[in-house]
């Protein structure tokens, strides 16, 4: 599920991903969809099924907060909200064309700041401990 969780962003144009700058609301809207997509790729294939909904909810916050449905706590698929704090982690600390990339410290920090609201707090703990 790791290396497919963005499977999605393949119906998004090249420039919009690349794009050196902040989206706007719209390409926002846009780039938010990548998940649902994925979803709906990954669900046309039999090996994959089993995947679908960590692919699906991989942007899901702990606290509600997250997309595309808005689900909360243990609503989350668990592998979900493994591969959401792990994105996170790897976005951080990866330069992207809109944003420099972060140190592993900083990162940490963020991670733990945003325990029980972003990521699930027992996910938290775990991660923690093997970063």
């Amino acid at each position: 599920a790791g290396l497919l969780h963005d499977i999605g962003k393949i119906v998004t144009s090249e420039s919009l991903l690349s794009k050196p700058s902040r989206y706007s609301e719209e390409e926002l809207k846009i780039i938010r969809r990548h998940p649902v997509e994925g979803a709906q790729i990954l669900n046309r294939l039999e090996h994959f099924k089993d995947i679908v909904p960590y692919i699906k909810y991989h942007h899901e916050w702990f606290n509600g907060n997250g997309y595309p449905e808005g689900l909360k706590g243990d609503k989350i698929p668990f592998y979900a909200r493994i591969l959401h704090i792990s994105e996170c982690y790897d976005s951080m600390i990866t330069k992207k064309p809109y944003c420099m990339a972060h140190n592993k410290e900083y990162a940490i920090n963020e991670i733990k700041r945003f325990s029980g609201i972003q990521f699930d707090p027992e996910v938290t703990k775990f991660a923690l401990e093997v970063l």
